[in-house]
């Protein structure tokens, strides 16, 4: 319950602020810099920037998990499209998926969701789900002959990443059950990530980056 004077979304807010306040974060373009890929921070992987290097690019916004699993299936939707059209090899396709706000679980391991149960938590936006299962649903779905996903899409070549600042509530989780201080559950958290997925100082700037790099923006959800 929100204390005195403070809204729930004014205490979100601020929780975001300290959140924030406890990570490094990247700087920004460095002028005359030759190369705007190449980042100066230690703690954030823009490694990934080297990968968008197709000839049709877009970065697909994924802010709720409520919603995810249209976003991950209208990002291959994208892909097949430009297929179907015009012929165009996956290699020469840059999909980029942005996994922020409160859909970073989709992001966690099978391991992560079952011990901290989060399929029962967030039952009510997994409703059309398989039921009787475990694990992290978002990892591989099928519809009708498609299969379509976290893991389909990095196979296929997408690059997945995750917010760095909505992350701190998967680290919050892990304090409150784990009963650790942050610096243990933040790099117990890291430990359970899905391979393959870059974090990234917050999603919003990795948004913003992938669209310096030529991405077309598409609100996925």
């Amino acid at each position: 319950m929100a204390g005195p004077g403070l809204t729930p979304r004014r205490g979100f807010l601020a929780r975001l602020i300290a959140g924030v306040a406890t990570l490094a974060t990247a700087p920004g373009a460095v002028a005359g810099q030759s190369d705007p890929r190449q980042g100066t921070s230690a703690r954030w992987d823009d490694s990934w920037t080297a990968r968008v290097t197709g000839r049709h690019r877009a970065v697909f916004d994924i802010p709720e998990i409520k919603g995810g699993t249209v976003g991950l299936f209208r990002s291959g939707m994208w892909m097949d499209n430009y297929a179907e059209m015009y012929g165009v090899k996956d290699q020469d396709l840059s999909p980029v998926v942005v996994i922020r706000h409160a859909a970073v679980p989709m992001f966690m391991n099978d391991e992560f969701w079952d011990a901290y149960g989060y399929r029962e938590e967030y039952a009510s936006v997994l409703e059309d789900m398989p039921k009787g299962e475990s694990g992290n649903p978002f990892r591989k779905q099928s519809f009708g002959r498609q299969d379509f996903g976290i893991d389909p899409l990095q196979t296929r070549g997408a690059i997945i990443l995750g917010c760095g600042v909505a992350f701190r509530r998967i680290v919050s989780d892990v304090m409150k059950k784990d009963n650790v201080a942050m610096p243990d559950a933040e790099a117990k958290a890291r430990t359970h990530i899905l391979p393959g997925v870059v974090l990234q100082p917050s999603g919003i700037f990795a948004v913003a980056r992938a669209q310096d790099l030529g991405c077309s923006y598409v609100w996925a959800t």
